[in-house]
This record gives C-alpha cells, sequence and structure tokens, in this order.
C-alpha cells in the first residue's frame, strides 16, 4: 500500500460521474469549502482594542529588552581596560582609582539586569496573555461553525479532523501569535544594537567577524523553508490519522464482529510510517542546522582573536576593545540565528489557520442555527 496515496480527500469519494451536472453541483456546494489563502496577520482577526494595545506595548518592551541584551559587552570590555591597566605593572592605574572603576561599572550591570527584567516579563506576559484569548477566540468560532454546518459538510470533512482542528492546530496558531513574536522581535533588535555596538568600536575587527552574517542568513533562511515544508506535510498525516482512529473507535463493534483489526491497523500504520518519515526529514534538517551555525559562530571567533591580536600588538585596539567587539558581534550572531528557526512559527500558525479559517468563513447551505427558516 502507498501510504503517500492515503488523504483525506481519497477516503471520502462521491461516484459523481454517475450524476447530471445539476446533482454534482449540488453536492459539492454541500460538502465542499471554497480554499482561500490565509496569511499571518489574519490570525488576529478576532483581536479587541485592549489586545491591540497590549500587543504594541508587547512589542516595544520586546525591542527594548532585545537592545539592552548587548549592553553588558561595553561593560565587559571596560572592566577589561581597567583589569588590564591595573595588572600591567606601570602604576597607571592606582588601587583606589581600579577599585572605584570595578563598582562603578558594576552598577551598570546591576541597572541593565533590572531594565531586561522589567522589558521581558512585560513583553512575555502581553503577548502570551493576547495570544491565549486570541486562540480561544478562535476555538470557541471555529466550534459555533461547524455546529452550523450541514451533514454532508461532515461526510467528508471526516470524525477526527474536528478534534485535531480544535486541539493541534489552535496550539500551533497560539504557537505563533505569542511567545515567538516577542523571541523574533527582541533578537532582531538584539542583533541591531549588537553590531552598532561593535561597529562603533572598531569597524575593521567588526567587518572581519560580520562575514558569518550572511552564512547564518543562507543557512538558516534554506532549512527554515524545509521546516515549514515539513511541519505542514506532518499535520495533514496526524490530521488523516486521527480521523481513521476516531472512526474505527466510534464503530469498534463493526470492527470487531467482522474482524478487520489487522487491516485496520495497517492502514493505520501506514500514517505512523509516514509521519516518522517526514518527523526524521525534519530532525535532520534541524541537526544540520544548528551544527552549521555553530561551526561558523566558532570559527569566525578563531578569525576575531587572531586578527585582534594582531591589532593589539601594533596598538590599534586594547584588550577591552576586542573582548568589546567580540562579545556583541557573538550576542548579535546568536540573536540572528535565532529569527530563522521561530519564524517557522509564523508560517507553521497561517498554515494551521487555513482549513480553521476555511471553516468559520463557510457559508452552509443548511444552517440548523439561522433564525429564517
Amino acid at each position: 500500500m502507498d501510504s503517500g496515496s492515503i488523504n483525506q480527500e481519497k477516503i471520502h469519494e462521491y461516484p459523481l460521474s454517475q450524476l447530471s451536472p445539476e446533482e454534482r453541483d449540488i453536492i459539492w456546494q454541500q460538502s465542499n469549502t471554497h480554499v482561500h489563502n490565509v496569511d499571518y496577520f489574519s490570525l488576529y482577526r478576532y483581536s479587541t482594542p485592549l489586545d491591540k494595545a497590549l500587543m504594541l506595548l508587547g512589542l516595544v518592551m520586546a525591542a527594548v529588552f532585545g537592545a539592552a541584551a548587548p549592553l553588558p559587552a561595553v561593560v565587559i570590555g571596560r572592566l577589561t581596560n581597567s583589569f588590564a591597566a591595573f595588572t600591567s605593572g606601570t602604576g597607571s592605574i592606582s588601587g583606589d582609582q581600579f577599585q572605584k572603576d570595578i563598582d562603578y561599572n558594576t552598577l551598570y550591570f546591576i541597572y541593565i539586569t533590572i531594565a531586561i527584567f522589567c522589558s521581558t516579563f512585560i513583553a512575555t506576559f502581553s503577548w502570551l496573555y493576547t495570544g491565549d484569548r486570541i486562540t480561544r477566540q478562535i476555538r470557541e468560532r471555529y466550534l459555533r461553525a461547524v455546529l452550523r454546518q450541514n451533514i454532508a459538510y461532515f461526510d467528508k470533512l471526516g470524525a477526527g479532523a474536528v478534534t485535531t482542528r480544535i486541539t493541534s492546530d489552535t496550539a500551533l496558531i497560539q504557537d505563533g501569535i505569542s511567545e515567538k513574536v516577542v523571541i523574533v522581535v527582541s533578537s532582531l533588535s538584539s542583533f541591531i544594537s549588537a553590531f552598532t555596538i561593535a561597529f562603533i568600536k572598531s569597524w575593521r575587527l567588526t567587518l572581519i567577524m560580520s562575514c558569518i552574517v550572511p552564512l547564518l542568513a543562507g543557512i538558516v533562511g534554506s532549512i527554515s523553508i524545509l521546516l515549514s515544508k515539513y511541519s505542514k506535510e506532518s499535520l495533514n498525516v496526524y490530521s488523516v490519522g486521527g480521523t481513521l482512529a476516531e472512526e474505527v473507535f466510534s464503530s469498534i463493534r463493526s470492527v470487531q464482529a467482522f474482524g478487520t483489526q489487522d487491516k485496520v491497523s495497517a492502514i493505520y500504520y501506514d500514517h505512523l510510517t509516514l509521519a516518522y518519515k517526514v518527523g526524521r526529514k525534519k530532525a535532520v534538517a534541524v541537526g544540520v542546522m544548528f551544527a552549521s551555525l555553530w561551526f561558523v559562530m566558532f570559527s569566525a571567533y578563531a578569525l576575531a582573536f587572531w586578527e585582534g591580536a594582531r591589532m593589539l600588538l601594533r596598538g590599534e585596539l586594547k584588550p577591552g576593545t576586542i573582548i568589546n567587539v567580540f562579545f556583541a558581534v557573538a550576542i548579535g550572531s546568536f540573536a540572528l540565528g535565532q529569527i530563522g528557526p521561530n519564524i517557522t512559527s509564523f508560517t507553521t500558525a497561517a498554515g494551521a489557520g487555513k482549513k480553521i479559517f476555511e471553516t468559520i468563513d463557510r457559508k452552509t447551505t443548511i444552517d440548523s442555527m439561522a433564525d429564517e427558516g
């Protein structure tokens, strides 16, 4: 049996060839939905003014958190210069002045920590709260729309599809409209802030380390496309498998009476095998992405210290500046690496919302809840 040939459309096929064009048109209107594209921003269609205000506040706080994340690199650079001057033996800095520098820069760590804590809490709370509220509205409206449909629609839909949509698919939507937004916005802000600091401190050393940016972007972009593709395939396979399992359990007496356990189990096993193959491809893609990211980043670190040491010997840079640029570029590169894997949640959420909003927007031919007859 070809596992790939098993899909929802072939489970419930109508012998339409034996009907007249008028009858086929009637059946099509009663059982099918009009396919339409769902973009990411349409997932927020049920947000209230309060939700929009909280999301805007959360975006600002996420940007503040991201911009503040590379600031410790500046403080570490100052501390490094103070330690280097005090331990050099030249007497360029006294013990009292060294202690004052340490106390002064330590306070900056406390201020930055407080700013990051407050902004992170507000941003995460705002988007998790609004994401939960919007997802709850989607679940309610989807269930209400399903209960309004005519019976022919359920013949085509399948019993397990509703359960899959209202649990798994809405969970994917909630994941794509809540904390992942905070991660992407803060990572983008952190990337911009980190490289701005690095270029101000030493544009030459930063340019040398910036060679990793296009490599990181290429790796993350290409792998993200594959991850989005495999996520959609996995959703479709599990949806069909869930429909089969629910139909079998709802008619378990008939299955037992006709002795079709092995046949049904084999069909369900085909679905699991296909889902396993898709999951294996996705795991390989994730492994290749992270391995490539770390390889590129550590190679850039080696290049930075090698060239930084040469600049130090020529008197072009101080030790603190090298450390400053190193940590700033490291933070910025890590932030850039976080954008790709998390931004795939947006495409996955839009893909999961496609079937849900098709049902919500569908105008049934026989509305059991309509006021008019």
